[in-house]
């Protein structure tokens, strides 16, 4: 009998994410400025800006972005692949030591990963909060993908 999909999340989560790191991270770098310059240093943080509300509505001409332009102060941060939102230390609301393999699977689906953080773990800034970790969508299509292999 084949494992579930969510059994397979939950066991690379078991296996695989070691301790919350949030607390030190912050205690590390403590402004907002630091944590900035730590998530530059990884692979997938490109913040990009759109200058232009009509280069915004080209991109999604489905959604107005009225409010959100305004709110921004005329500019929306979009992050590289065109996606509404940017990652930056805003968008990292928890960071996990982790193991290298996850760090690697990770980091191939777009997520911000600092290797061999403070000389110790790969560290994980997940962009989600309130549930399980094996509930991500992120670890989800891990999971999905160790299926299809």
């Amino acid at each position: 009998m084949e494992p579930s999909l969510q059994a397979i999340a939950e066991n690379i989560v078991r296996n695989d994410v070691y301790l919350c790191a949030t607390y030190i991270v912050h205690k590390m770098y403590p402004t907002s400025k630091a944590i900035e310059r730590l998530l530059k240093t990884t692979k997938n943080y490109q913040p990009t800006q759109i200058t232009s509300i009509y280069q915004l509505r080209e991109n999604n001409p489905e959604r107005n972005y009225d409010y959100e332009f305004r709110k921004f102060g005329g500019s929306v941060p979009l992050h590289s692949s065109g996606a509404v939102g940017h990652y930056n230390h805003e968008d990292v609301y928890e960071y996990w030591f982790i193991s290298d393999w996850l760090a690697d699977k990770l980091e191939d689906k777009g997520e911000i990963v600092l290797h061999e953080f403070a000389d110790f773990y790969s560290v994980w800034g997940r962009s989600t909060t309130g549930q399980a970790i094996s509930m991500d969508s992120v670890i989800e299509d891990i999971a999905k993908g160790l299926t299809d292999e």
